[in-house]
């Protein structure tokens, strides 16, 4: 006697069946898969290894400029030889009138503080201001006078080895900002050399000597002032 054939209930029974027997296997496949993973993890503790965590970006330009300003506005002006440029009525005239964009600003304060950090405009000239010559304050009572110089010439030279990379236009420049007398006793332009001379006899040792006046009187004092020694 042939078998009875399934009825229609009977097949979708089977097939619910099979569905829950595949049903069954994917979430033991997943189950072995995390225990696989969990042990991987395990593993890679025991090693030292760990999961990589996403970086912050930044910009390094922001971070450097960010620190030499902080660096440049703590840095402390040290007491040189002459007056504070902000003593002498004249030159404090003088860079107080420079603007803030004008490009002597900086030009002048990178030759007098070479590369101390980047501060503001504003922070540049109240260190100008503050300067009081790159030459150190001479010892109190007797000292040795040789020694001096030896000590001075050191500053003098790395002031005009600067210098003499300049051109006659730029050294002129910082003259004027400084107010500083480019022209000798009876009017004349002083050449280069002289002009740098000049120039950097004022910064050393700021005095009221060296400043640009339109008494004849005055500029002859100046003109017989000690010159520093040239240095190429």
């Amino acid at each position: 006697m042939p078998p009875k054939k399934k009825t229609k209930s009977a097949k979708e029974d089977d097939k619910e069946k099979k569905k829950v027997r595949v049903e069954k296997e994917e979430e033991e496949d997943d189950d072995d898969e995390e225990t696989e993973d969990e042990e991987t993890d395990d593993e890679d503790r025991g090693r030292g290894k760990r999961k990589r965590r996403e970086s912050k970006s930044f910009e390094p330009e922001d971070f450097t400029m960010a620190s030499e300003r902080a660096a440049a506005k703590a840095a402390v002006i040290v007491k040189g030889r002459g007056k504070k440029l902000g003593d002498l009525p004249v030159v404090k005239a003088a860079i107080e009138k420079t603007p803030l964009s004008s490009e002597d600003l900086p030009f002048a304060y990178t030759f007098v503080f070479s590369t101390r950090g980047v501060p503001t405009k504003k922070e540049m000239k109240n260190k100008l201001l503050e300067f009081s010559g790159y030459l150190p304050p001479l010892p109190k009572g007797k000292y040795d006078e040789d020694e001096q110089d030896a000590e001075d010439e050191k500053f003098e030279t790395k002031y005009a080895t600067k210098a003499f990379k300049l051109n006659l236009a730029q050294v002129r420049r910082l003259c004027d900002f400084f107010h500083v007398d480019r022209e000798t006793e009876d009017g004349k332009a002083l050449n280069k050399e002289q002009t740098i001379d000049r120039l950097l006899d004022f910064l050393g040792d700021p005095n009221d000597s060296y400043i640009k006046t339109d008494d004849p009187a005055e500029k002859k004092t100046a003109s017989k002032k000690k010159k520093a020694p040239k240095t190429k």
